[in-house]
């Protein structure tokens, strides 16, 4: 429980009060709304606070602790022993049979006593069977010595097999051609500088028809992306510029501003002054929503709403138009 609470209490103060970014699409603007994001980071904390009590709990009941005499029964259980105490009393079997029992195992140590309740008890000190090589065994050989080939590792490399053209000559072991890009990816043919910055201005224009539906996924992506900075309004005056993590933003969206959709979203690709790059995070298609959401709801530009398609072939059509027109900007610059 004491993990559990630190680490929620942790998270709400690191990425909601205090700082409170965006990752992985993610918004972590309320604790309650994010707990299923917060889960693995919970369970880690948990477990490891958990850890730590036992050991602290050990020190505490042994006396193992800096500047105190121990009081631990077997001292050698803090070095390479383990140690199981067995209570005959609370056994069917007899002290005999208990002892005997052990014997067949890996036991080094048998210690019969007798306490001051007259129980027997049997104090066997273990350490890990060993092969005739003297080697310990191998419990799980495929997870010590994983059968599986890496991505752009040099099998050549391994386990003395130095350059040996059966292990390297691998298609998982060759890099891609220099020029490689992703299927799917469309290049953009503006560069970042203030040059591209108004050759965008000039010459894009949104490709993709404004609708409702449009203006509410780019309502979501704002919120998702934007809204820690340039607050809720568009005015600049999001949490982290609140919270003096970030200067007043110079760019304030009102009505009237002399900026074109091109530019913006040639400053959403590559970022300009303080503001990253969210080329990684969203792609043409979602910036290009982000766009309509922002010049709609807070520069007041009035839209007529597309409905003579459906979404899906609205969708269809916006990528063939996005992949078309950039095919004529790389050929025109």
């Amino acid at each position: 429980m004491i993990g559990v609470s630190l680490a929620l209490t942790g998270m709400w103060y690191f990425m909601i009060h205090d700082w409170p970014l965006n990752i992985g699409g993610k918004p972590n603007f309320s604790l309650i709304d994010n707990i299923p994001s917060f889960v693995p980071v919970t369970f880690e904390f948990g477990v490891l606070c958990a850890a730590h009590g036992m050991a602290i709990t050990f020190m505490l009941r042994n006396w193992t602790l800096p500047g105190f005499k121990a009081k631990n029964p077997y001292p050698r259980t803090t070095d390479d022993r383990f140690v199981m105490e067995i209570h005959a009393s609370d056994s069917e079997l007899s002290a005999e049979e208990i002892k005997a029992f052990i014997d067949e195992t890996c036991v080094l140590e048998i210690d019969e006593k007798l306490s001051k309740l007259a129980i027997v008890a049997a104090v066997i000190s273990f350490t890990s069977c060993k092969d005739e090589d003297g080697m310990a065994p191998e419990y799980m050989p495929d997870m010590y010595r994983s059968p599986s080939i890496e991505t752009y590792v040099d099998h050549g490399e391994l386990r003395g097999n130095y350059s040996d053209t059966m292990y390297t000559n691998k298609m998982t072991a060759r890099k891609p051609v220099v020029g490689t890009i992703p299927r799917g990816f469309q290049p953009y043919a503006y560069e970042n500088s203030q040059e591209g910055y108004i050759l965008a201005g000039e010459n894009l224009k949104n490709p993709i028809a404004f609708n409702e539906k449009v203006a509410a996924e780019g309502k979501e992506l704002y919120g998702m992306f934007c809204v820690h900075c340039h607050g809720k309004t568009g005015q600049g005056d999001g949490s982290i510029v609140q919270n003096d993590k970030f200067p007043p933003l110079p760019v304030k969206f009102i009505e009237g501003l002399d900026i074109s959709e091109g530019k913006m979203f040639h400053t959403i690709t590559y970022g300009k002054g303080l503001m990253g790059a969210h080329a990684s995070q969203l792609n043409k298609e979602e910036r290009w929503k982000l766009v309509h959401y922002i010049r709609t709801a807070f520069m007041n530009e009035v839209m007529v709403a597309d409905t003579s398609a459906t979404s899906e072939e609205t969708i269809k059509t916006t990528v063939e138009t996005v992949k078309v027109e950039t095919e004529a900007e790389v050929k025109g610059h």
